[in-house]
């Protein structure tokens, strides 16, 4: 692959900055490192298909979406979110479609900030939203009259109203928990690009949370296999049961995040989540736990064996010189 190029073609498409394409050089090889070269195309066709807009002085959030999506509606941002990817839904001539962007706020209680390439902390959120877009590229179908947008375990479930020609998001489902499954991802491929261990700012518990599940090598093959097939492995390897706790547990622990109405629910999600981990059993590792028990017991078997032939074997010997002794 030739960043460089890849870039180039970018900056033409996107009009982007000479900043961001320094930074678009550092990150993709940091972020093929860390997908593997197996997604190379994935992650190329996301940043093709998704502008990397930042807000620029004055510029009101709402206003920009909708000229940018060809929109009228109304836009609901949280007041501190300084960045976020979007995947629009439309219905163009009978053709359902989706057009995406990762808008990266500047402004903060009505405060214009630069956006600073050189803080870790802003270019760090701008990874955390390719992610997204990664795992969310050209992951579109249709269930039960139903559209489905998905974003690795996230999975947005829209209806067609025909009164606006509009797609409205009915239901949404493992937001916490791919929340921190990206926040892991974000540090990761931050740590690679930097060269240092990076700590991620918003999402301190989450990331953590996310880190102790994925330490499970069994549960990590299976999720980073359905964030990029769209499939089920993770449910499939889980169990039903499992799955859904998760699911609902990660929710408790970011609800706190987007409403500190909530921050009980938050320590009730992270609590709940430690006495899970601590009790939890991989199904590969007690597998292999197995599998290696049961080699470690028939040569223990095999062990004892020898010792009683050898012991019965000196036993017998010892008896017969005792008894020719006493001829």
């Amino acid at each position: 692959m030739n960043v460089d190029k890849f870039v180039l073609e970018l900056q033409e498409k996107y009009h982007y900055s000479e900043e961001m394409v320094s930074f678009l050089k550092q990150a993709i090889p940091a972020i093929v490192i860390y997908y593997g070269e197996d997604k190379l195309e994935i992650i190329m066709g996301a940043l093709r298909d998704t502008e990397i807009h930042i807000q620029n002085e004055g510029e009101n959030t709402s206003d920009y979406l909708n000229e940018y999506f060809g929109t009228n509606q109304k836009w609901q941002i949280p007041p501190m979110a300084g960045a976020f990817q979007h995947t629009q839904v439309s219905l163009k001539e009978g053709i359902v479609s989706t057009k995406n962007i990762i808008y990266i706020g500047t402004t903060m209680l009505h405060t214009y900030t630069p956006f600073d390439y050189n803080n870790d902390s802003k270019i760090s959120s701008v990874i955390h939203e390719i992610c997204h877009a990664i795992k969310g590229y050209r992951k579109l179908k249709v269930e039960n009259n139903q559209v489905v947008v998905s974003t690795g375990l996230l999975k947005e479930y829209y209806d067609y109203d025909s009164a606006t020609n509009t797609f409205i998001n009915i239901k949404s489902d493992n937001v916490g928990l791919e929340e921190a499954l990206n926040s892991y991802d974000e540090a990761e491929i931050m740590s690679i690009m930097t060269g240092v261990k990076h700590k991620v700012g918003a999402y301190k518990s989450l990331t953590s949370a996310a880190r102790c599940l994925l330490d499970y090598k069994g549960v990590a093959s299976a999720i980073k296999k359905s964030q990029f097939s769209d499939g089920n492995e993770w449910i499939e390897y889980l169990g039903p049961e499992v799955s859904s706790y998760l699911s609902t547990n990660f929710d408790d622990m970011i609800s706190g995040f987007y409403n500190y109405k909530d921050s009980e629910r938050t320590k009730r999600g992270q609590a709940d989540f430690l006495n899970f981990i601590r009790n939890y059993t991989d199904p590969l590792e007690y597998q292999n736990f197995e599998q290696a028990r049961k080699k470690a017991d028939a040569k223990t078997l095999q062990m004892i064996e020898q010792i009683v032939i050898r012991y019965n074997s000196e036993t017998n010997q010892f008896i017969e010189e005792a008894v020719n002794k006493s001829l």
